[in-house]
């Protein structure tokens, strides 16, 4: 029988810009700046009724390695938007060791990967102890490169400067680049899930379903369903949250949410019940530029201006021009894809004694259960989804032996 299985896949990248100026559960400090980062991005697109992805762990690398370059008032605002204190850079690279090349199960399915880059355009330069910081504990690549637009732009500039005075030779170029890019790729232990349809708004869209046994709780404060869905042989989860009913808007769920209420407290509250899921295939793909949710979301403001002192990364006069990521996530049946999400036990449908339809606009994370690190989180509030050559045409049902 042709084996079915449910795939997903999340792709981060985040781009930090810094431009030159005319002038671990139990929680870890990780963990805690990826739950403060899953709040404010997921609380920026509250009142937006769109889909959403993004990675709150690139976004909290990202800040952390711009951090280790602050000084004074620049650095202080970083640090409080990581949760007042700069996680420890040695656990940075214990978790950065960890992932930096695929994770395999004994099927080589589950996969990990990030990368890190800093790129130096000539002419402009970064202290070597930063550099090196960024290498040892980072795992980022240095490198410096050309850039023959920048002396182009230059020699235009100072021409003009040279027959006017008054004219700006100070325009603004990007100094470097930050940017790292990650992905996952996971599977879920073989189920009965299967292809099927649902009603979302009145329309039949596709989705997959199965019976199992399901960490489960209903959440009163939030007004929703929390519910996580391992993946196989590894220590990461999804976990959704689905608003009790659809008089309760997402939005609403959204707004309730505070960090130190996060995914910890969540899955305390579950319990395992005998469940059947059915959710419909999305997928989903946004660039989010941070410097506007920061300035909105935190206390995040010098270090965006020129005013920014970023001294212990550079001799030059730099403030971070902006924090750009973009995400992609897409999840569904798959029979060929080495990505696949299902639950950790399973169980006969004789004794289901729950349903979950995720038939309304639903929240979701994907974490890691030993340490509590955020990867990805997003919203569904309309499921799109275009197949590929990829998608699988084999049967809608496998059945296997409990």
């Amino acid at each position: 029988m042709t084996s079915v299985s449910l795939a997903t896949a999340a792709v981060g990248l985040c781009v930090l810009a810094i431009t030159v100026s005319g002038q671990l559960l139990p929680e870890n400090n990780i963990s805690k700046s990826t739950e403060i980062m899953t709040d404010v991005l997921l609380k920026a697109t509250s009142d937006d009724n769109f889909n959403y992805v993004v990675s709150p762990f690139a976004s909290s690398v990202i800040l952390a390695l711009a951090a280790e370059g602050a000084d004074s008032e620049t650095k202080s605002q970083l640090v409080a938007t990581l949760g007042g204190e700069l996680p420890d850079k040695n656990s940075y690279k214990e978790v950065l060791s960890t992932i930096k090349g695929y994770s395999l199960d004994g099927f080589a399915q589950n996969k990990v990967v990030l990368k890190n880059f800093l790129y130096v355009y000539k002419n402009y330069s970064v202290h070597e102890s930063y550099a090196q910081l960024a290498r040892d504990y980072y795992l980022t690549d240095v490198r410096s490169v050309a850039r023959p637009d920048l002396e182009m732009k230059r020699a235009a500039t100072n021409s003009i400067a040279a027959d006017d005075d008054e004219s700006t030779a100070d325009f603004k170029e990007h100094a470097l680049l930050i940017f790292n890019g990650l992905s996952l790729e996971m599977t879920w232990p073989k189920s009965t899930w299967h292809k099927t349809s649902m009603s979302w708004n009145g329309n039949v869209v596709k989705a997959f379903g199965a019976a199992g046994n399901f960490a489960i709780a209903q959440i009163p404060s939030l007004e929703c369903t929390a519910l996580t869905l391992p993946y196989k042989n590894t220590d990461y989860a999804l976990l959704v949250l689905l608003p009790k009913n659809k008089d309760v808007s997402l939005n609403e769920v959204l707004k309730k949410l505070k960090p130190e209420n996060g995914i910890e407290k969540l899955t305390k509250a579950m319990t395992i019940k005998p469940s059947f899921v059915t959710m419909p295939c999305f997928q989903s793909s946004n660039i989010t530029h941070l410097k506007t949710v920061l300035q909105q979301g935190t206390q995040t403001n010098s270090v965006f201006t020129e005013s920014a002192d970023l001294s212990k990364l550079s001799s030059d006069k730099l403030y971070l021009d902006d924090v750009v990521q973009q995400a992609n996530l897409r999840m569904c049946v798959d029979g060929t894809s080495s990505s696949s999400l299902t639950s950790s036990a399973f169980t006969s449908q004789r004794v289901i004694k729950e349903s979950v339809v995720m038939d309304r606009p639903f929240a979701y994370a994907l974490y890691n259960v030993a340490n509590g690190i955020v990867y990805a989180a997003g919203k569904l509030e309309q499921p799109v989804w275009e197949d590929t050559d990829d998608d699988g045409n084999g049967s809608d049902i496998e059945t296997i032996d409990i």
